[in-house]
C-alpha cells in the first residue's frame, strides 16, 4: 500500500485545489520524462487509483502505450502551490480521471500556464474540466489524434443556466485575472456527457475535417447543450474537404439540448492549408432543437466580403453554418460551385 498520509503532509493542500477534500497529491517532479518511470515522481513512487496527479514545475509528462491503462483520481495541469507551468502529453494507452461529484473539478492552467496534448490512446475525465481558471494561467488542450472524453459534468463556475457542464473553458468570472481556456481540435474524437460553456475568455477551435467526431453531450446517456458567452470564441478552420462539425446530441428524449449564443459571442472562419474554395459548411448542429442567437458576430478582421454565416432553424436540426464566396467571383462559377439555382438565390440572398 501506498503512503498517501506522507504525500499529503509534506505540503500540499488539496482543499487548494476545489471539490471535495481528503486526497492525496502526487507532483510529478522531473523536467521530461516518462509516466511510468517511478523515479520521475516525488517520494519515487507511481500515482494510484485514489491519487491526485500535480503536473507542474515546469515539467512535461509523457504518457503512452508503454504506460499501460491506468487510473488515477484526478489531473491538475500547472497549479498552485508551488506552482510553474506543466505539460501532459497522451499517445498511448488509456488515462482517466476518475473522481466523480457536482463539485469535483481537473484544472488545466490554474494560475500557471497548463497544456495538454492527446495525439493517441485516451484521456478520460469522470468530472467537469475547466480549461484556463479565474486566477490567471493560460488552460489549452490540443487534440490531434486518439480520444479526448469528458464522461461526467458538473456545477458550471461560468454560468449554470443550461445545467450541468462538461466543460469550462476560459472562465472570465473573476475580472482581476486574464485566464484564458482554448481547446483545439484537428483530429481524433472529442465527446463530452453534457454541457460546454466558453466563457468570455474561451475559444473552441476546430481545424479543418481531419477530427473523426465531436460530440457534446454524446458520451453516456444526457443531452448536450452550447453555451457561448459575451467574448467567448468559435473557431472554424476550413480545408478542401469542410470542417468536423460540432454536435450537440439529443440522447434521453427530455429536450434539454440546447445552443445558445449571448449577444457578444464571437465567430471566427478562415481558410487552411491553401485552400480558398467556394461553399457552405456546417460548423455546429443541434438536434432536435432551436438555436438561439442573441448576438453571435463575428470577429474583427474576417473578411465580411468572402465570409458570412447563417443560423437556420427551420428543419429538425438547427444548423450554424459559414459560406464562403472568394472574389473575383461571377455569378456562372457561383452556379458550378452550388449547384444551379439553390446556389443563385444563396448568393444573391447573403
Amino acid at each position: 500500500m501506498k503512503k498517501t498520509r506522507s504525500r499529503f503532509s509534506a505540503g500540499f493542500a488539496i482543499a487548494l485545489l476545489g471539490g471535495s477534500i481528503a486526497q492525496a497529491g502526487v507532483e510529478w517532479s522531473a523536467a521530461n520524462g516518462k509516466w511510468e518511470d517511478a523515479s520521475n515522481w516525488t517520494g519515487g513512487v507511481l500515482p494510484g487509483a485514489s491519487d491526485d496527479v500535480l503536473i507542474k514545475n515546469n515539467g512535461t509528462n509523457n504518457f503512452d502505450a508503454a504506460s499501460g491503462n491506468v487510473d488515477v483520481s484526478r489531473i491538475f495541469v500547472a497549479v498552485p502551490p508551488s506552482g510553474h507551468a506543466g505539460v501532459l502529453n497522451v499517445s498511448g494507452g488509456r488515462l482517466r480521471a476518475t473522481r466523480s461529484g457536482a463539485t469535483v473539478k481537473a484544472d488545466i492552467g490554474r494560475a500557471y500556464d497548463g497544456t495538454i496534448n492527446v495525439s493517441g490512446g485516451e484521456l478520460n475525465f469522470g468530472h467537469r474540466v475547466r480549461v484556463g481558471s479565474a486566477t490567471g494561467g493560460q488552460g489549452e488542450v490540443n487534440l490531434t489524434g486518439g480520444s479526448l472524453i469528458i464522461s461526467r459534468a458538473g456545477n458550471s463556475e461560468i454560468d449554470s443556466q443550461l445545467g450541468a457542464a462538461s466543460l469550462d473553458l476560459g472562465d472570465d468570472t473573476d475580472s482581476g485575472a486574464d485566464s484564458p481556456g482554448i481547446l483545439n481540435i484537428s483530429g481524433g474524437t472529442f465527446q463530452t456527457r453534457q454541457g460546454v460553456v466558453v466563457g468570455g475568455l474561451g475559444t473552441f477551435n476546430v481545424q479543418g475535417s481531419g477530427a473523426a467526431s465531436i460530440g457534446i453531450g454524446s458520451n453516456q446517456s444526457l443531452d448536450g447543450f452550447w453555451l457561448q458567452k459575451a467574448g467567448g470564441v468559435l473557431q472554424a478552420g476550413i480545408d478542401s474537404s469542410g470542417v468536423t462539425k460540432i454536435l450537440i446530441d439529443e440522447v434521453d428524449g427530455d429536450g434539454d439540448q440546447a445552443v445558445v449564443f449571448d449577444s457578444g459571442s464571437l465567430l471566427d472562419v478562415d481558410y487552411l492549408d491553401g485552400y480558398s474554395g467556394a461553399g457552405t459548411w456546417t460548423v455546429l448542429e443541434l438536434e432536435n432543437g432551436d438555436i438561439q442567437d442573441n448576438g453571435l458576430a463575428f470577429v474583427p478582421g474576417v473578411d465580411t466580403g468572402i465570409w458570412s454565416f447563417a443560423v437556420d432553424n427551420s428543419g429538425t436540426n438547427a444548423i450554424l453554418s459559414v459560406t464562403a464566396i472568394p472574389e473575383p467571383v461571377t455569378a456562372g462559377l457561383v452556379v458550378g460551385a452550388f449547384g444551379g439555382l439553390v446556389a443563385i438565390r444563396r448568393f444573391f440572398c447573403i
